[in-house]
C-alpha cells in the first residue's frame, strides 16, 4: 500500500488525526506541488527523494545526473534531473543522500513514537 493509501484509510478515523498528519509528511505529490525554494530544507529533501524516485519509476531514467567539481573530484546532484535550469546542489552527493535519509528517518520516528 502506498503512503497516500494509508492516508486515505486513516482519514476515515477521526481519532488518528495526529498520526495522519505525520504520515502525510512522508509523501509529496510532485505533480501537484512545486519544488520548495530551498532544496536542502527538510521539505526540499523529501520533495527531491520523491522526484528522483519518480524519474526511475515513471520515466525509466536515472535521476543521478552528477556535476563534477574542478580540482578534487566531488560529485553533486543536479536539483532537477529533467533539466539543469535549477543548477546543482550545494553539498556533495554523499552529504545530500545522508540528509535525505535523516529527513525520512526523523519523520518515520515521529510516526513510530505515536504508534508505540
Amino acid at each position: 500500500m502506498s503512503v497516500s493509501g494509508v492516508v486515505r484509510a486513516l482519514s476515515e478515523l477521526e481519532s488518528e488525526l495526529s498520526l495522519l498528519k505525520l504520515i502525510e509528511k512522508l509523501s509529496v505529490s510532485t505533480q501537484r506541488s512545486t519544488m520548495p525554494v530551498d532544496p536542502h530544507s527538510e521539505e526540499g529533501l523529501i520533495y527531491r527523494v520523491f522526484h528522483y524516485r519518480n524519474e526511475v519509476v515513471h520515466r525509466s531514467t536515472s535521476p543521478f545526473h552528477f556535476a563534477l567539481s574542478k580540482g578534487p573530484e566531488v560529485a553533486y546532484f543536479w536539483i532537477d534531473p529533467r533539466g539543469h535550469d535549477k543548477e546543482k546542489t550545494t553539498v556533495p552527493v554523499i552529504e545530500d543522500l545522508d540528509a535525505m535519509y535523516q529527513a525520512i528517518l526523523a519523520r518515520c520516528e515521529a510516526v513510530m513514537d505515536i504508534l508505540y
